[in-house]
């Protein structure tokens, strides 16, 4: 899963935190504060994803962001091409 400049294994993710696979990891991994990682929510609104405290939003306990974003087998970072932009992403014309 693609969510800012990162690309994250989130079948890993869930392994090592013992997730659901239909955890909502786009909540789970946004650096968004509070209830403002909602709006990454694509389920707003279904059971499990209503609130911060929802099932599906729920963070782990153990939960180490910096842990994720470190380690190679959780995450990596977006490939940029020769210009600096992420690779595949179109570039604005002025």
């Amino acid at each position: 899963m693609k969510l800012g400049n990162r690309v994250y294994d989130v079948a890993a993710i869930g392994s090592h935190y013992a997730l659901d696979k239909d955890h909502c990891f786009p909540v789970l991994l946004s650096i968004k504060k509070g209830a403002d990682r909602l709006a990454l929510c694509p389920h707003w609104g279904k059971e499990g994803h209503t609130s911060l405290t929802s099932a599906k939003h729920t963070t782990p306990k153990d939960f180490n962001s910096a842990k994720v974003n470190r380690d190679r087998d959780m995450s990596v970072p977006v490939e940029k091409d020769d210009g600096g932009q992420p690779k595949g992403k179109k570039q604005k014309i002025k």
